[in-house]
C-alpha cells in the first residue's frame, strides 16, 4: 500500500473585470480607452503588454506614460482572486 497522499492542485481563475471597476480611473480616461476597445482590465494588459505598447497606449490616450503603468499595475492586481 502506498502511504503517498494526492496532492490536488488549486484551480485559480484569474479574474477580468470591466474597466469601470478599476481605481482611480476618471469617467474621460475609462471613456477613452472605450474608444479604443478597451472594456477589460484582460483587454488592457493584453494592450499594454510591453514597455514600448504602454508608450503607445499613453500617446494615443494624450495622458502620462505613469497613468498607464499604474492601469496596468492595478489591473494585474485585480486578475489576483481574494481569498
Amino acid at each position: 500500500m502506498s502511504t503517498k497522499s494526492k496532492i490536488h492542485p488549486r484551480t485559480t481563475q484569474v479574474s477580468d473585470w470591466s474597466i469601470e471597476q478599476l481605481p482611480g480611473l476618471s469617467i474621460q480616461d475609462q471613456s477613452k480607452l472605450k474608444e479604443l476597445g478597451i472594456t477589460t482590465t484582460r483587454q488592457l494588459l493584453d494592450k499594454a503588454s510591453t514597455g514600448q505598447a504602454k508608450q503607445a497606449l499613453a500617446n494615443q490616450l494624450k495622458v502620462k506614460t505613469q497613468y498607464v503603468n499604474k492601469w496596468v499595475a492595478l489591473a494585474d492586481l485585480a486578475r489576483i482572486p481574494s481569498i
